[in-house]
């Protein structure tokens, strides 16, 4: 067995590699591949997110035990989620990106874990069911970003990795217990009414299942894949590791790598790097990306229009969804690049107060809204609402330090953490539920 390579169908389980361990990126020479260079040994420092010189100290120390750590994901993972994601791209399947708010690091508890695992199942199976597609499940990793604590970001993240991988295994997450969590749902949601149709239907489908033979809505290994926003050029470069099966580089930190808008100028460090490694890759497009930036990003990153390489992970507002995404897609389509389009209502700019001054807390009712907006402005191009990205608290009710959102809140609570929200399993399970309710009503 190869030096990055794994058994492709269970990327969640399967966590040998063989004896041997991935090739650090320092101890290959620089060779041109089909697809790019590879990237740079002379990586910016953590200090430096544009270049600059390299850090001392314990960054030293923390880079030379990364170096010296085995991969966290393999590449033969990473090509499976390329394929996914290719599927996404050609309007034959969705994505559901999600994970702990980007504040809980250092809270990542095995029943936060869990906890979360559980909400994305919930809301990956009705969306199954409602969209009549595979749901790519992908997990967020929680960053951060102080450059003295790379080691044990790595170790946060390997812990995390293993839970998911248990718990995606083994029945934990099989069809019908997932359907029996979203039964209690239902039966204590305000909402009942509205929710207990599509409920009732997907039970009614899973009894047919169970029908055509043993196990069809049983226990079963559910495919999870983990994504990290790229924050530290060190351990980027340190995690990125030369697969033997063919001599190209990956990031083995994660499967799939995004950038935000503080990182993804064209000229930039981040962006130089993540063009070269051959992770499916996604890139934040704010309010203020038009057309052209968004062409740039795509000759950048995806000069052979490979479907699956990139994903575009939209986080513009509602408003900015209604009028400046239209002319984004129209200019990607009329390129021939195949993009994945995800809807990433968690995280836009919040209006200014009336006053003027910060924003004022951001609703569920915002989020829904610009959720809507982008399956509307799909629906009107004729193009693939390919997925949506949340962020939750892994709890049923926010504690007072994350103040999640959810459609129905106690009135004596701010339900929110402005100006970047995150979600309660009810508020996720509120949101899943009115985006299915929108595809069964011909909203796709």
């Amino acid at each position: 067995m190869t030096d990055i390579e794994t058994r492709r169908e269970r990327p969640v389980r399967q966590r040998s590699g063989g004896p041997g361990t991935a090739r650090p990126l320092a101890d290959v020479p620089r060779a041109r591949t089909p697809h790019h260079d590879a990237p740079h040994d002379d990586a910016p420092s953590a200090d430096a997110p544009h270049g600059g010189p390299a850090p001392g100290g314990a960054a030293h120390a923390d880079a030379a035990e990364l170096r010296a750590l085995p991969p966290l994901v393999f590449a033969g993972e990473c090509d499976l989620l390329r394929e996914r994601l290719a599927r996404v791209a050609r309007g034959e399947a969705f994505v559901l990106q999600g994970g702990l708010h980007a504040k809980t690091y250092g809270r990542e508890t095995a029943d936060a874990i869990r906890d979360t695992l559980r909400t994305m199942m919930q809301m990956s199976a009705l969306l199954t069911y409602a969209t009549s597609v595979p749901v790519v499940k992908v997990s967020r990793i929680a960053h951060f970003t102080d450059p003295r604590r790379l080691v044990a970001r790595y170790q946060t993240a390997a812990a995390a990795l293993n839970l998911v991988r248990a718990f995606a295994s083994g029945g934990y997450a099989g069809l019908r217990q997932v359907h029996a969590w979203n039964r209690e749902f239902v039966a204590a949601s305000p909402s009942r009414a509205g929710y207990e149709p599509l409920s009732a239907q997907l039970g009614r489908a899973l009894d047919f299942m169970d029908a055509c033979g043993p196990g069809s809505a049983g226990p079963a290994d559910v495919e999870f894949f983990a994504s990290h926003e790229a924050r530290q050029p060190v351990y980027e470069k340190e995690l990125t590791r030369i697969d033997s099966r063919a001599g190209e580089p990956y990031s083995t930190a994660s499967h799939f790598v995004w950038i935000g808008e503080r990182t993804g100028e064209l000229d930039g460090a981040f962006v130089d790097h993540l063009a070269r490694i051959r992770n499916p890759i996604g890139i934040a497009l704010g309010p203020g990306c038009g057309p052209d930036e968004a062409s740039a990003h795509l000759d950048r990153f995806d000069p052979e229009r490979e479907p699956g390489r990139l994903t575009f992970v939209v986080r513009m507002g509602a408003d900015a969804v209604r009028d400046t995404l239209p002319a984004v897609i129209e200019k990607v389509t009329a390129q021939g690049h195949r993009a994945a389009w995800i809807c990433d209502a968690m995280h836009p700019g919040v209006p200014l107060g009336a006053d003027g001054g910060p924003p004022g807390p951001r609703t569920f009712d915002d989020v829904l809204d610009e959720v809507t907006a982008f399956f509307e402005v799909h629906r009107a191009l004729g193009t693939h609402p390919g997925g949506l990205h949340v962020e939750l608290t892994g709890r049923e009710i926010g504690g007072p330090e994350d103040r999640g959102l959810q459609r129905h809140p106690a009135p004596d609570r701010v339900m929110s953490l402005p100006p970047t929200p995150c979600l309660t399993r009810a508020g996720a399970l509120d949101l899943a539920f009115l985006v299915a309710q929108a595809y069964r009503d011909g909203c796709r």
